[in-house]
């Protein structure tokens, strides 16, 4: 009997879904819709998507796949993290998703400091801005939590709650380490520094580092969520050992396996599965720096631009100018850093002769490599660099300048649902078709190859 494996990502933009055959992992279907979801808020720095509809149009690709074909053996699921939405006593989300964007951390409190400074005095903790339990706390002290809460939890987890009936989250700490106050080494919360912010532990999921069934969905298995970084990483990188995974899309990372250590300098040390680890390096940015650009010269060629983006364009412009720009060189922090949110992107080097189009937009490029080649530390020259995201699959010079900055043949996975792809291997070892992860290897092939 043939037997099929179904894996969902709930994007910050995009909603999808891979349906593979669970012995030979032959994709046999893809499906993606816009996410579609934000919500117009007139609070400072808030970023909310509506959690209905998330909800309405995941479980309605999921119950489509189901309906498509018999056989279907296991569900997983991913979704962006850091990102929490509240639950009330029935397990039903009560506010919209505060997504990994939200800045109300930033905000000035009372007493004249950000939540993320509040929180670092209080606990040592360093927690990010968009980070679940930043933003839980700006809400607790501006009044903002929802009445009849009684937990948060990750989007992602909210849809296994509603696949499996579940009344409670259960959260893989590959996700609850995304919301932060986290102790990495022994995968749990620091429950005595959580309640040092006055936050009861009961707001709190419940969490597993075990790859485990949280359920059934029409007694199909649906194993617990994992974080999207973590199932990108599963979903394209075959040799995870050796190997190095770039992911350029709205952000972008740089992630690598690793043993639990301490010294991470701007990289975060995440949980991953089987026991591992991977350090990830954010650049918040990413593949909205060139958006950014292609915006600016659209807006200038608007006149006689014909075309409905400026992509093509910019890309023959870039092709022709040197390889080191000319001397010009692009910070594209536009939107800040995990550690200091307050830096700005900038351009320098410009001269009389340099100021080009196309040195300006190759400069771009090359600096959102550079931002990530700048937390690749000891694994510069990786033997197994893969490079995932649209914005590698469309742009072939962006892939030719990773490969010239990294010195590493780059590889681009087929399956373009990196994330889709790894949380069902995921929900394949939870569910017990496939051994480990090692066995799930077979199931990722490259479209470049050495």
């Amino acid at each position: 009997m043939e037997r099929y494996a179904i894996g969902l990502d709930i994007g910050t933009t995009g909603i999808s879904a891979v349906l593979i055959d669970a012995d030979s992992g032959r994709l046999c279907r893809t499906v993606s819709e816009a996410n579609g979801s934000f919500i117009e808020s007139g609070h400072p720095r808030e970023f909310i998507q509506d959690t209905e509809i998330i909800a309405c149009r995941a479980l309605g690709i999921i119950e489509d796949l189901i309906s498509s074909i018999s056989g279907v053996c296991s569900i997983g699921v991913t979704g962006q993290m850091h990102g929490i939405l509240y639950l009330n006593g029935d397990g039903r989300a009560i506010s919209p998703l505060y997504t990994w964007q939200d800045q109300r951390a930033e905000n000035k409190l009372l007493s004249g400091k950000t939540a993320c400074e509040e929180i670092r005095e209080i606990t040592g903790y360093t927690v990010h801005a968009g980070y679940g339990l930043a933003t839980h706390y700006a809400n607790l002290k501006l009044g903002l939590v929802p009445k009849g809460a009684v937990s948060f939890c990750t989007i992602h987890d909210y849809i296994v709650m509603l696949l499996t009936g579940r009344k409670t989250p259960l959260t893989h700490t590959s996700d609850a380490a995304s919301l932060g106050i986290y102790n990495l080494k022994h995968h749990r919360f620091d429950i005595q520094a959580v309640e040092s912010l006055g936050i009861s532990p009961s707001m709190l999921p419940e969490v597993t580092s075990e790859e485990m069934t949280a359920g059934y969905f029409n007694g199909i298995p649906v194993s617990c969520a994992i974080g999207d970084n973590q199932a990108a990483f599963l979903g394209s990188v075959a040799d995870m050992e050796r190997g190095m995974l770039i992911n350029i899309g709205t952000g972008s990372q740089l992630s690598y396996v690793t043993d639990y250590c301490e010294d991470r300098g701007e990289c975060e040390l995440r949980p991953l599965a089987g026991g591992k680890y991977i350090m990830a390096g954010s650049a918040l940015c990413g593949g909205r720096a060139y958006a950014i650009m292609e915006r600016f010269i659209r807006a200038l060629s608007a006149e006689s631009c014909q075309e409905s983006s400026a992509y093509a364009l910019m890309e023959k412009l870039a092709r022709e100018a040197p390889p080191d720009c000319g001397g010009i060189a692009v910070d594209t922090r536009f939107a800040g850093s995990r550690s200091n949110p307050s830096v700005r992107g900038s351009v320098s080097g410009i001269d009389t002769a340099n100021f080009t189009p196309g040195n300006l937009i190759r400069a771009t490029l090359c600096g959102m490599v550079d931002e990530l080649h700048a937390y690749a530390k000891d694994k510069i020259g990786a033997a197994f660099l893969v490079g995932s995201g649209n914005a590698i699959r469309r742009n072939v010079l962006l892939a030719e300048i990773i490969e010239e900055r990294f010195g590493c043949r780059l590889m681009i996975p087929k399956n373009t649902e990196e994330a889709s792809l790894g949380t069902a291997l995921f929900g394949m070892v939870a569910g017990g078709i496939c051994a480990s992860f090692d066995d799930c290897a077979k199931f990722i092939d490259y479209t470049r190859e050495d």
